[in-house]
């Protein structure tokens, strides 16, 4: 079975690769796909820093609230929040330039879970306000982990192969998702919230 590798260049910039090219001109393979997990996965920060420099200046303002869901604050206790840090990190986008929105949420990256990536303070899309509350085995602590946007596409990949258009999307904007999320995330990065 093929694994993905990553190019160890440090001045790779993963959407010009000979793979993406390929995706670009609509010529699909396994691998193209394999691809995209591997950036889905393990997005790094001079990535974030090439899509956060695609950015359109359209989004002149942002409103939000740091509002838990209602699945986590029924099952924390004040000690785990505040020993979780947990309401500085997710917010719900309730308006963008003026226009009410609904169901767009973001965590702030710690950087802690995927260290070679050095993704700490980005602004990461979730997947509809899911959380999951667990256990560790290892530490016996409880664990809050969010559904985030790529993981419902990821489970995607494995099974099928998606449109080319989506795939397309995917190499682009890759842990963002889309445009829109991509320059959310670079606005909430830019306020330093």
């Amino acid at each position: 079975m093929d694994t993905f590798k990553f190019k160890s260049n440090p001045n790779y910039n993963p959407y010009f690769s000979p793979r993406s090219k390929l995706l670009r001109t609509g010529s699909i393979i396994s691998d193209v796909q394999r691809q995209i997990m591997g950036y889905l996965k393990h997005m790094e920060l001079r990535t974030v820093q090439h899509l956060y420099s695609m950015c359109p200046d359209n989004i002149h303002s942002i409103k939000y609230d740091r509002v838990l869901p209602d699945t986590v604050r029924s099952s924390l206790t004040p000690v785990d929040i505040e020993y979780l840090d947990i309401a500085t990190r997710y917010i719900r986008i309730t308006e963008i330039n003026g226009e009410s929105i609904n169901h767009k949420y973001f965590f702030k990256s710690t950087g802690t879970s995927r260290e070679r990536d050095q993704l700490r303070d980005i602004w990461i899309p979730l997947d509809n306000n899911i959380v999951i509350i667990s256990t560790s085995l290892l530490t016996g602590k409880r664990v809050i982990q969010y559904s985030k946007a790529e993981g419902h596409f990821l489970n995607i990949i494995e099974r099928q192969t998606l449109p080319d258009e989506l795939l397309t999307q995917l190499n682009t904007y890759q842990r963002f998702i889309t445009e829109e999320n991509m320059c959310i995330s670079k606005y909430l990065h830019e306020l330093r919230l």
